[in-house]
Parts: structure tokens; C-alpha cells; sequence
């Protein structure tokens, strides 16, 4: 008979524990939340109820490693039989992590480092993330292989963010993005996603453009963006406010 070895790792330190400058943060479960850093490390924390005194303690649950630059972005997406979490770090790095136990289930090179990345959403197929950051194209990754399968081109200035739309569709099936750019150009991107499983395939079959220069089009604009779950509206009007009238 084989004998496994099973090696479990721990940390102490002294009264005062490690520096962990929060960069990024998401909600995995209700009471677990998910902390990236500017060193790289992932934290994920437990909300604790006391009822007898009335209090929430916040305590360290594990600590994932793997990055050595800031932790950008986090995700929270169905990996295989996996509740994972997804990890994007400005070296251009993507993890997936098992939030039960902290395993790395799959890990990239730098695959996004002339991209310099600080943006990341997920499609919403279950299969593919979109990622942006200082340059004017966004790249759409595939989960499962952890390569680029598209790019979305069209804008001359970085890109400020990006952002998904679950409410924004052309169709029942077609996928909205919007992406927003220094210059000031909103841009809607509509996302074919074709065959199935985890083999699709992405195609951009329309998009459109918007320039955030005006009172009116702000306006207008910030309508829209109230029918939508993921897009934040001050960060919208902010450029549209730099080259208004």
C-alpha cells in the first residue's frame, strides 16, 4: 500500500501580523469575503456572530500564495466541480483558486503583461472573463485553457475600465460589454458567443460609441446605466465632466 503525505501549511507571527494592503475585494458567500493585496497575497476572511454580546468579529480564514505583484481583480465564477475564485495581478498572472481549501487548481505565465492589467469582469457564459487595463485593447479569456480568444479593438486611448452588462442584451443570448477610455469614448460591445461548453467561441459582431462630452449625453447616459446591476455611474459621469461644455 501507498502511503500519501499530507503536508498542511501554517503561519505564525509575532503580536503584530503582516502588512496586507487591500486593493480589491468581492463577497464569495454570505459570511466570507475575499481580499487581494498590493504584495500579492490573497486573504480570504470569516464573519463571526457573537450573540451573546452582540458582536461581528472579523477573522482570517486562509491565505492564498501565488502572485508576487498587486492583486487588480477578483472574481468569484464556477470552475468545473469548483466554487473558485479567480485572481488577475498586474504582472499579467491569472490563478484559480478552490475557495474551500486555497488549492491553485490553474495558473498562466505573464499571458497579460503588455496589457498591464487592472480590470477584470466575467462574460456571464461561465466560460469566459474579460480583461483590461493600460492600452487600448481589451482581451477576452478563456477559463479553461487560460487563453486569449478575442480582442476587443476600436478605442486610440487607454482603457479606463470595463464593464459587464447582464441587463444591456440585443438578443436573449448576446452579451453586452462596455468599455470606457481616457478620452472620454463609452463604447458598447456586442458579443456573439457561438457552439457550446467550454469550447465556445467569441465573436464581436456590433458595437458603438458614445463621447461623454456633453450635459445632455451625461444625462442620457446615466439613465441607461440605472437599468444596469454592474456598472458604477460615478465613474461614468466623472469623464464625461473633464471635456464638458
Amino acid at each position: 500500500m501507498v502511503l500519501q503525505k499530507l503536508v498542511v501549511p501554517f503561519a505564525l507571527w509575532t503580536e503584530k501580523a503582516p502588512k496586507h494592503d487591500i486593493t480589491c475585494m468581492i463577497s464569495i458567500k454570505s459570511k466570507i469575503f475575499v481580499t487581494g493585496s498590493n504584495s500579492g497575497k490573497i486573504c480570504l476572511w470569516k464573519l463571526e456572530e457573537n450573540n451573546e454580546v452582540g458582536e461581528i468579529r472579523i477573522s482570517p480564514k486562509m491565505v492564498l500564495l501565488g502572485h508576487s505583484k498587486t492583486i487588480c481583480a477578483l472574481l468569484s465564477l464556477r470552475f468545473n466541480l469548483y466554487e473558485a475564485i479567480i485572481s488577475l495581478s498586474k504582472d499579467g498572472t491569472i490563478c484559480i483558486w478552490d475557495s474551500k481549501d486555497g488549492m491553485c487548481l490553474f495558473a498562466s505565465n505573464e499571458l497579460l503583461k503588455e496589457y498591464k492589467p487592472t480590470h477584470m469582469v466575467e462574460l456571464g457564459d461561465g466560460v469566459h472573463i474579460v480583461v483590461s487595463g493600460n492600452h487600448s485593447n481589451a482581451v477576452i479569456i478563456n477559463i479553461y485553457t487560460l487563453k486569449i480568444v478575442s480582442n476587443i479593438t476600436g478605442h486610440k486611448d487607454w482603457l479606463r475600465g470595463i464593464f459587464s452588462c447582464p441587463n444591456l442584451k440585443v438578443s436573449s443570448i448576446d452579451p453586452i460589454i462596455l468599455s470606457i477610455s481616457y478620452d472620454s469614448i463609452l463604447r458598447f460591445w456586442c458579443l456573439n458567443v457561438t457552439a457550446t461548453d467550454k469550447e465556445k467561441s467569441i465573436e464581436i459582431t456590433q458595437n458603438n460609441k458614445s463621447p461623454l462630452n456633453k450635459s445632455k449625453q451625461r444625462q442620457r447616459l446615466q439613465r441607461q446605466i440605472n437599468n444596469t446591476n454592474n456598472i458604477s455611474t460615478d465613474d461614468v459621469l466623472k469623464l464625461g465632466k473633464g471635456n464638458s461644455e
